[in-house]
């Protein structure tokens, strides 16, 4: 092995596409990309949505994708079709296919040490960036070609079978919604004529705030303070900043107890949830609901995420759409009684221990 330095084996591919002449179909935006995984499993259509003037940079199948945004998100993406995407997203590709195997970049990019640099060289606080030329230094022990070509099918193989598990813990998903909608028909259509409740008569409502990044110490705490984007699973297990008591106390942030639920409120990640496992915080982009005794939580997640379309249709604003804890309050769901409700949750958590093993072998994996 020797060492090299990214930049001298690792090229920034900067083709620009003229907007008003753009003949591609499709665009790939950050939230588009997943944390630590290398498929990109969304995309925007230029004939349908409003899309921004940063939406220059032109990508080819084959070529990786970087999120230079908080870089501790890990949003690297190996793109599978043509497209376009913001200047602030790298498109990567190897100098030499003799010298570094253009397939072994995302695993180098996801790798700790390069996490640690790209973050340690960031810039800005509230939305840290870096800049192609700041992740050129980082250094690195390059394998032979031969090692190379063992760690990409090896790794590779890793992906598909991480793809498979995915395919599975998808149709527990799908098993999910039809067994809610074969229990309590259509909520959106309401097909079983049931009464109807405003979210605001289920729990007390609130929502998060950010301490002041002027005073470092404030994240240095092991409070769990959580951003919309982060809520991604049906409990949660962990945020990635963590603050103190004292940024709680001098901030319009606030202790949620363990066993409510976060609502993500802007743009797209908007009705994201996630179940608090412990008591924790979060950053004014997330709602909260401690439940009352008329609801079982479980129950109303699983509503919420059936009526989300519905729900997302009614926001307001033109490039972000944004929902409020007051429209949120609003919003009217089906009721059913609180016997039913325990009789799904019930299901839900044996379905869960299925789910629970898929993801840890997926998590293992990763």
């Amino acid at each position: 092995m020797s060492k090299v330095k990214f930049g001298d084996v690792v090229r920034e591919v900067k083709k620009k596409i003229d907007r008003n002449n753009n003949p591609y179909e499709h665009y790939v935006a950050g939230h588009h990309m997943d944390t630590e995984d290398l498929r990109i499993r969304r995309r925007g259509r230029f004939d349908t949505d409003d899309v921004g003037p940063a939406f220059i940079r032109v990508f080819e199948k084959g070529q990786i994708l970087y999120g230079s945004r908080r870089t501790y998100l890990k949003k690297v993406a190996v793109a599978d079709f043509d497209g376009i995407t913001a200047n602030t997203t790298f498109v990567l590709e190897t100098k030499n296919e003799q010298v570094l195997r253009h397939k072994l970049i995302p695993f180098i990019m996801l790798s700790e040490g390069f996490t640690q640099w790209s973050t340690m060289k960031s810039k800005g606080s509230t939305n840290p960036y870096v800049l192609f030329s700041d992740l050129a230094g980082y250094e690195f022990e390059l394998p032979t070609i031969e090692q190379q070509d063992k760690l990409v099918e090896l790794l590779w193989g890793f992906v598909e079978l991480q793809d498979a598990y995915n395919a599975l813990l998808k149709q527990t998903d799908e098993l999910v919604k039809s067994q809610f909608i074969e229990l309590f028909g259509d909520p959106v259509s309401n097909t079983k004529n049931l009464p109807l409740i405003k979210l605001e008569a289920l729990g007390s409502w609130s929502s998060g705030g950010t301490p002041s990044r002027k005073n470092p110490y404030y994240f240095t705490g092991s409070i769990n303070w959580y951003s919309a984007g982060e809520l991604n699973k049906k409990y949660l297990e962990g945020s990635v900043e963590k603050i103190t008591e004292e940024a709680v106390q001098n901030s319009a942030a606030k202790i949620f107890k363990k066993g409510s639920l976060l609502v993500g409120m802007y743009d797209t990640a908007a009705l994201k949830m996630g179940i608090l496992n412990e008591d924790s915080s979060a950053n004014q982009a997330c709602a909260n609901i401690e439940p009352n005794e008329s609801v079982n939580l479980v129950w109303l997640y699983h509503t919420l995420q059936i009526m989300k379309p519905h729900f997302l249709a009614q926001r307001h604003g033109c490039r972000q759409k944004n929902l409020s804890v007051a429209m949120i309050k609003n919003f009217e769901i089906p009721l059913v009684s609180k016997e039913q409700q325990n009789q799904f949750a019930s299901f839900i958590q044996q379905l869960d221990k299925s789910k629970f093993e898929l993801e840890q072998a997926l998590s293992e994996l990763t």
